[in-house]
């Protein structure tokens, strides 16, 4: 890797660790000083290898061989994640995001300037709902709509879009059919380029290929490894955390009204809720005994919402509450918002375990990811929506 491009990566990497250090005692800064100054000499002598590696991510030919390729052709090819060879233009002006939470991607990246057409979801969204790419991007609610939500596209409307888009990206599970993507293809005859969404564990592999595939795509390259690097360093300085806790040390914890395709109540849940995992958390399938309750605040859309259930509850049954009961931000809501659930995972860990996150304000923390995923600071945005409940005791 050149040095210019590895200071880069260095310099966000430091500024990042400042802010996590920023409430530590005198004698932890003076470690995590000394940290990362080994951090900065072992730097120094990095090579090609690790560019080498992350072009080697992408099937296909290399960042650099399609850069290449893009300047000597007017189309170039490019492996998606269902194996398909797309040859794309060489100039993208304009493109369309199909399947929950690929518009999301297109907001991380600072591209939303391109997006030419929205699905219902977005349409349907309430403008100042505690959707994060919707709230920091409020025009997108004014373009036209070329399909239904989940990926239900309208090849129809999609050729009457104005400005025609000249790629359309969408997200896909491990079902979908190739056939069905070229379809698809061909009957707009747009480019369309599959990706999977990915998370940030165990399938963090499929998140950052969609952002690197869509930074080559969109000329966002430099934006899609700064994201993934400082991805990588926010749940590594989480994984550290978590690793000092200790088998027999670990809390227990329930997660509520996560949004499923729709708010729901307090019995609607996720086996796999990341910030607990990313926080060292173990999760508990009932909310009876754990050792805090955690509610997801989408669950707010609903009349009778998770929050409302669970201090019903708690009037007939205080011993569910052996543990106390907080708001979080809404996790899972037209897939999941990294930055929602990285500050998510602070809160839950200041929660649980109080010495290990005691330098962390989770509301700075909330609006330091919001500003490094969108740009711009959310968070009083989000939690006035959210009927000022986050990260609060219910």
């Amino acid at each position: 890797m050149n040095i210019s491009k590895k200071s880069t990566e260095v310099f966000i990497y430091v500024r990042h660790e400042f802010l996590i250090m920023s409430r530590m005692s005198g004698t932890e800064v003076l470690l995590a000083c000394a940290v990362m100054l080994c951090i900065l000499v072992l730097c120094a002598g990095c090579t090609d290898r690790e560019e080498r590696e992350r072009n080697s991510e992408i099937p296909g030919p290399s960042i650099k061989e399609i850069e290449q390729s893009a300047i000597d052709r007017t189309k170039y090819p490019i492996t998606d994640a269902l194996g398909r060879t797309v040859f794309i233009p060489n100039e993208i002006h304009s493109v369309i995001c199909s399947g929950a939470g690929c518009l999301r991607y297109i907001a991380y990246l600072n591209a939303t300037d391109m997006v030419v057409g929205i699905d219902t979801f977005e349409q349907n969204t309430h403008p100042t709902a505690a959707v994060p790419y919707l709230l920091a991007n409020p025009e997108l609610h004014s373009l036209p709509v070329f399909g239904n939500w989940y990926g239900a596209d309208d090849p129809t409307a999609i050729r009457e879009l104005d400005p025609q888009p000249n790629i359309i990206f969408k997200m896909v599970d491990d079902d979908m059919s190739p056939a069905r993507i070229q379809m698809l293809q061909d009957l707009t005859g747009v480019p369309v380029i599959a990706l999977k969404y990915g998370d940030l564990t165990a399938h963090k592999n499929d998140m950052n290929y969609a952002l690197r595939v869509m930074g080559v795509i969109l000329n966002k390259k430099d934006r899609a490894e700064e994201l993934i690097l400082l991805i990588d360093r926010t749940t590594g300085t989480l994984h550290n955390r978590a690793s000092l806790i200790g088998t027999d040390g670990r809390k227990t914890a329930y997660i509520g009204g996560i949004y499923n395709k729709g708010p729901r109540g307090l019995f609607s849940t996720d086996p796999e809720y990341e910030p607990f995992v990313l926080a060292g958390v173990v999760n508990v399938a009932v909310p009876e005994h754990p050792d805090a309750i955690f509610v997801d605040l989408s669950t707010l859309l609903l009349k009778e919402n998770a929050v409302t259930e669970l201090l019903s509850q708690n009037n007939a049954d205080r011993s569910m509450m052996r543990g106390k009961a907080y708001g979080v931000l809404p996790y899972e809501w037209y897939e999941t918002d990294y930055a929602s659930g990285l500050a998510n995972a602070f809160f839950i860990g200041k929660v649980l375990y109080p010495e290990r996150f005691s330098d962390i304000d989770p509301e700075e923390m909330a609006e330091y990811m919001y500003s490094i995923f969108y740009g711009v600071p959310l968070f009083d945005k989000m939690n006035v929506w959210l009927e000022k409940r986050t990260f609060q005791m219910i």
